[in-house]
């Protein structure tokens, strides 16, 4: 260990780069809503010199270094009304309160956005939770993300995992406000551990810069955790669904604290059609606990710290596959994490130190077949990041530590040590253009030392063409401890898979009401790794090549001055297995070649109406047993409507929904096939 951390340390002087850079104060801002809390990403367009930032994730924006006195400041955000200012002194920090409005309010919405320049990418598509949709399941919440397939094995109660454009779960990275919770052993996050109610929105971004977690993956999926007002909410449905969950909300002037406790229970059983016979899936229970705390606190607007902690426990009942079933196996699953980001702003741009301590305990227990398997994995992360402005330059710079500790009866007990360096130099060379190179080294001590590059060239404007982008990169993915240590099988000689990416975005605001967004890419695989037969066991090589390329169209639309608005979107992907053999050049496992969704939201004073519609076409689920194993293609709709009661003692919000109306008979992985027609019943109340 000691000769490790030497090896480590060596690149410490790196991080003396941007902080030399911290001098004086700088202009900056905070933006809020009446009750004082944060709205994010909120659009602020420069009048005076056509050009735009947006706020973070926290409400905070840093004024860049061409913006002066006299210069008038839009703001806008969906669902909140605008308000413009003239800049004066530039050294003053500035609050902004956006009113909450109707229009819009509360919609389940896919909508393109635009990140700051700084980070230069698209926020492809945004999805959020509100109490017009209760307690849905995660199908809802995920699969109106283009290209995203959800992993489901056997509905609400089953593991969840995700894969984007056909890639393996360990390419795409799932964080919770900025902080990365894959699992070191198996790469991946199992998101059926995340209750809905704790998720408020998911966005998604092709590429994040600055993000370690996104420049070492595909995509990124953030999603920032619900911070309701106070209240508590009760659900009850199909397949024995039992939710309760209650909330307490304190705003204060520079500080809020948010604490959610919840209860999920499921009996889980249903009967289902599976190619022409009937099956009773038994053994499907869940019961799940969970409780959450976030707070924060603004520094006179020059500085925030916001810390949040979230805690799961659930035992849930694994039916196994449909002609192989489990009726005694369960699983006790644990996973828990705290994150304290504390970020301030200088002059010259702005930092941020993030830590972050993940704790997971899984337990798998089949008596039919004598397995009793325990895993328990801890990582401990500490981020730094610093960007700053010198005149039309921006230094970018992202350094992330990272210890992973895994102790298992089948994989042993086993701890890396990572660091990775991100240095990425932005160039504004016309206001409307931007360039932004970047380069990323990682070491990891005895195991591997790679450097990566990539970058993204962007048009924007205030017109009909309102962005136009293109990007190229290096991605890759460490063996999990999986791949190196499970007995028997793992091989300590694996290689990183690697992926080469180049991609072309688009984004028309063709009307006010009207938004198009294009995404087309081009993805190249090699050293895949993969598990095959050896003897008696399955071990993983790198032997897999792949190619993928693709086109996403997204629309949002709303009506004028009417209450009403929606999403189309539309994904056709062609990949192709490159691995010499029988199955050369055949479509990748579980990636389906077309895929379309549709939502309709509509809100007219008391009353919400939500649904959204999922189309996936066919896809190969195995190759050659004896023959390739074809899933068949799917049709879901689901819909609900809430409506909303104000009285005296505070607000009820009752929803009645069905998930999968025309009762779809349909499997995401095979051997599990889904629950039927589910109906939901939810009321939720606000105390004033």
């Amino acid at each position: 260990m000691y000769h490790s951390l030497l090896k480590i340390y060596r690149f410490f002087p790196l991080w003396l780069l941007p902080i030399a850079l911290e001098a004086m104060e700088f202009s900056s801002g905070f933006i809020c809503d009446q009750n004082n809390q944060p709205i994010p990403y909120v659009f602020i367009y420069n009048k005076t010199k056509d050009s735009f930032i947006v706020s973070d994730e926290n409400g905070i924006f840093i004024l860049p270094a061409s913006y002066q006195a006299g210069d008038s400041l839009l703001f806008t955000r969906i669902g909140y009304g605008e308000q413009e200012i003239v800049l004066g002194n530039l050294y003053e920090p500035v609050k902004i309160i956006l009113p909450f409005t109707p229009v819009n309010l509360d919609s389940v919405t896919v909508a393109g956005q635009i990140f700051p320049r700084q980070l230069s990418g698209i926020n492809f598509s945004r999805v959020e939770r509100t109490e017009e949709l209760g307690t849905v399941e995660h199908r809802r919440l995920w699969t109106t993300i283009p290209g995203l397939y959800l992993k489901s094995y056997g509905g609400p109660t089953g593991i969840s995992t995700l894969s984007l454009d056909g890639s393996p779960s360990t390419h795409t990275r799932v964080v919770i406000a900025g902080f990365d919770l894959t699992s070191a052993q198996n790469g991946q996050m199992d998101i059926s551990q995340l209750p809905p109610t704790f998720i408020s929105s998911i966005n998604y971004s092709p590429e994040q810069a600055g993000n370690t977690s996104a420049e070492n993956s595909e995509g990124l999926l953030n999603i920032e955790p619900n911070m309701s007002p106070t209240g508590f909410t009760c659900s009850a449905g199909s397949y024995g669904k039992l939710n309760l969950s209650a909330n307490l909300d304190i705003r204060k002037t520079v500080w809020n604290s948010n604490i959610l406790l919840g209860r999920n229970y499921y009996r889980g059983d249903y009967e289902v059609t599976w190619r022409d016979q009937n099956f009773k899936r038994s053994n499907n229970s869940l019961q799940q606990n969970y409780f959450s705390w976030q707070s924060g606190y603004i520094f006179r607007s020059k500085a925030f710290a916001r810390l949040i902690a979230f805690y799961s426990e659930q035992e849930r009942g694994v039916a196994g596959q449909v002609w192989n079933p489990s009726p005694d196996a369960f699983r006790q699953d644990a996973l828990g994490f705290i994150g304290l980001k504390i970020g301030w702003t200088v002059k010259t741009g702005h930092s941020y130190i993030q830590t972050l301590h993940r704790h997971s305990d899984e337990r798998y227990v089949n008596p039919t077949i004598a397995i009793n398997s325990r895993h328990v994995v801890n990582t401990d992360q500490i981020i730094y990041h610093a960007n700053r402005s010198i005149l039309n330059f921006n230094l970018d710079f992202t350094s992330d530590l990272k210890s992973d500790r895994l102790q298992s009866k089948q994989a042993g007990h086993h701890s890396r040590i990572t660091l990775t360096n991100i240095l990425a130099l932005p160039y504004n060379f016309h206001p409307n253009y931007e360039l932004r190179p970047w380069i990323k080294f990682e070491h990891s001590p005895d195991l591997y030392q790679k450097a990566t590059w990539g970058g993204r060239i962007a048009y924007h404007s205030s017109g009909i063409l309102n962005t136009i982008s293109g990007s190229y990169g290096q991605y890759y993915a460490y063996p999990t401890f999986n791949d190196l240590y499970w007995q028997p099988g793992g091989n300590p000689n694996l290689k990183p898979d690697e992926t080469t990416k180049y991609e072309i975005d688009l984004i028309l605001q063709i009307l006010p009401e009207l938004k198009l967004v294009l995404n087309s890419y081009y993805k190249k695989d090699k050293n895949l790794i993969q598990w095959t037969p050896v003897q008696s066991y399955w071990q993983p090589s790198n032997i897999s090549q792949a190619e993928r390329k693709g086109i996403k169209v997204i629309l949002n639309w709303s009506l004028p001055n009417l209450p009403v608005d929606g999403f189309l979107q539309g994904v056709v992907t062609h990949s192709c297995n490159l691995t010499k053999g029988n199955n050369y050049q055949k479509p990748l496992r579980y990636t389906p070649k077309e895929s379309y969704a549709a939502g309709l939201n509509f809100n007219f004073k008391h009353i919400a109406f939500r649904s959204t519609i999922e189309y996936v076409g066919a896809r190969i689920a195995m190759y050659n047993w004896p023959e390739d194993i074809i899933l068949a293609e799917y049709l879901v709709l689901n819909a609900n409507l809430a409506y909303k009661i104000d009285t005296t003692i505070g607000r009820f919000t009752i929803v009645a929904g069905c998930d999968n109306i025309t009762d779809e008979s349909f499997e995401s992985m095979q051997g599990y096939p889904e629950p039927g027609r589910a109906f939901t019943g939810t009321i939720e109340y606000n105390p004033k």
